[in-house]
């Protein structure tokens, strides 16, 4: 994770996600607890069940998920496939580039 600068991880099994590792995870499981870090397999530091959400739905669907959730991230997939992993930073962002390009007025 700190070599390719991200905060989540996926854990998956024959391309299904069965769970995520974030920091907050390996903070909460595995230094509070005074665990190191080579002492743990990912199946024991994962978050699941793993919050997804299928490919063809909408920004809003996804946000309103992750907010009454209480998460950051929520998985992407397409039947039991995974597609990706979306942030609620990246959602936002998103969302009101949208809303900013519909608001413009024409030049």
């Amino acid at each position: 994770m700190i070599n390719q600068n991200v905060g989540a991880v996926v854990v998956i099994r024959d391309y299904e996600p069965l769970g995520i590792i974030t920091e907050k995870d390996i903070l909460e499981r595995m230094l509070l607890a005074n665990r190191g870090l080579n002492e743990a397999v990912a199946q024991e530091i994962m978050t699941s069940p793993l919050l997804t959400i299928d490919s063809s739905r909408s920004i809003e669907e996804a946000l309103e998920i992750m907010q009454k959730n209480k998460v950051r991230r929520i998985v992407v997939v397409k039947g039991k496939k995974l597609v990706g992993i979306l942030t609620e930073r990246r959602l936002l962002l998103a969302r009101n580039s949208l809303v900013n390009s519909r608001t413009r007025l024409p030049q």
